[in-house]
C-alpha cells in the first residue's frame, strides 16, 4: 500500500506539514492511501492520543482502489512536533465472495436501519 499526501503543505510523499497551529484551533490535512497490490488490504492506524486524530482509523482498501484519510491536529498547549511517526498496520485479507460483490468498509461508514414507529391516533384524529 502506498500512502501519499495530497495536501499543498506536504514535503515528502509520506509527510504531513501543518505549520504553525494556534492553541485550541483544529488544523486538518487530507491524504490518499492507494492499494497497488492484487489483494484486498485491511489497515489500522495506531493510536496517537496526544494531538492527532485520523479518520478513518481502520478499514479495507480493495485492489487498485484508494481511500481518503483526514488527519486533524488539535493542541491545547504550546507544543513543538518534529518527525513524529504514526504507524499504520496493513494486513492482507481474503474474502469468500467474488470481487464483484465486495463492498468498501471503514470505521466512518454506518449502517442505518429505519424502523417505522407505530402511529397512535391523537384525540383530534378520533373526533
Amino acid at each position: 500500500m502506498c500512502v501519499c499526501v495530497c495536501g499543498v503543505l506536504a514535503g515528502r510523499c509520506d509527510e504531513l506539514r501543518y505549520g504553525d497551529v494556534y492553541i485550541n484551533d483544529c488544523r486538518t490535512l487530507s491524504f490518499t492511501m492507494t492499494n497497488h497490490s492484487e489483494s484486498a488490504l485491511r489497515f489500522c492506524w495506531d493510536d496517537d492520543p496526544a494531538v492527532l486524530a485520523l479518520s478513518p482509523r481502520r478499514g479495507h482498501v480493495q485492489p487498485g482502489r484508494s481511500k481518503d484519510v483526514t488527519a486533524s491536529l488539535l493542541v491545547d498547549r504550546p507544543l513543538t512536533l518534529a518527525q513524529r511517526e504514526i504507524k499504520c498496520r496493513v494486513v492482507r485479507i481474503d474474502y469468500d465472495q467474488p470481487a464483484t460483490e465486495l463492498v468498501d468498509w471503514d470505521d466512518r461508514l454506518k449502517t442505518v436501519k429505519w424502523i417505522s414507529a407505530a402511529v397512535t391516533p391523537t384525540p383530534a384524529d378520533t373526533a
